[in-house]
C-alpha cells in the first residue's frame, strides 16, 4: 500500500514537474512578447512625436501657449506621461510632465539620443527632431508599471512552482 501511494505521489510529480516546466516557459514567451511589443510601440510613438514636433517647431516662437497645448494633446493620445524638449545645447528648453517625479530630468538629461532607460517605474525613451534648423533632443516618458509588476508575477510564479516541486519531492521521500 506505501509504495503505490509513493509511485503516485512520484507519477504525480513528474506531471508537476512538466506542467511547471510549460508555464513557466509560457510566462517567459509572454513577458519577451510584452517586451518586444512595449519597444516598438514606444519607438513609433517616438518616431511619429519627432516628425509632430519637427512639422510645427516654428510655431513655438509664435505661441508658445499653443505648442504646449498640442503637446499635451499628443501626450493624452499617446499617453505619455512626460516629454522634454533640449535645445542644441543639450539645455532643457520645454519641460512638460502628468505627475512624474522631478529626478527624471536630470535622467534625461544624461540619456543619449535613441537610447532607452528604465527609472522606478518609468521607460524614458530618447530621440531627435529637427526644431529651426538644429537636430534637438526629446525625450518621451513612459509609465511601464503595469508591466514591470506582470515580470514581477512571472518570478513570483516560477519560484512558486519550484517551492511546490521541492514539497512534493519531499513528500514522496
Amino acid at each position: 500500500m506505501r509504495n503505490t501511494i509513493r509511485i503516485v505521489l512520484a507519477v504525480f510529480l513528474i506531471v508537476l514537474v512538466g506542467a511547471n516546466y510549460n508555464s513557466v516557459r509560457i510566462v517567459r514567451l509572454a513577458v519577451g512578447v510584452l517586451n518586444d511589443d512595449l519597444k516598438q510601440r514606444t519607438n513609433l510613438i517616438l518616431r511619429e512625436l519627432a516628425v509632430k514636433l519637427t512639422d510645427n517647431y516654428a510655431s513655438m516662437g509664435e505661441n508658445r501657449f499653443q505648442f504646449e497645448q498640442q503637446i499635451r494633446r499628443w501626450m493624452d493620445l499617446y499617453n505619455v506621461q512626460g516629454i522634454f524638449l533640449f535645445s542644441s545645447a543639450g539645455q532643457p528648453e520645454t519641460v512638460l510632465m502628468n505627475q512624474t517625479p522631478q529626478h527624471l530630468l536630470s535622467s534625461a538629461s544624461n540619456l543619449q539620443v535613441h537610447k532607452n532607460l528604465i527609472r522606478d517605474k518609468y521607460l524614458l525613451t530618447a530621440g531627435q527632431f529637427v526644431g529651426g534648423t538644429e537636430a534637438r533632443k526629446v525625450v518621451l516618458v513612459f509609465d511601464i508599471g503595469n508591466y514591470l509588476r506582470f515580470e514581477r508575477s512571472a518570478k513570483v510564479m516560477s519560484y512558486s512552482g519550484l517551492l511546490l516541486m521541492i514539497l512534493a519531492g519531499l513528500a514522496v521521500l
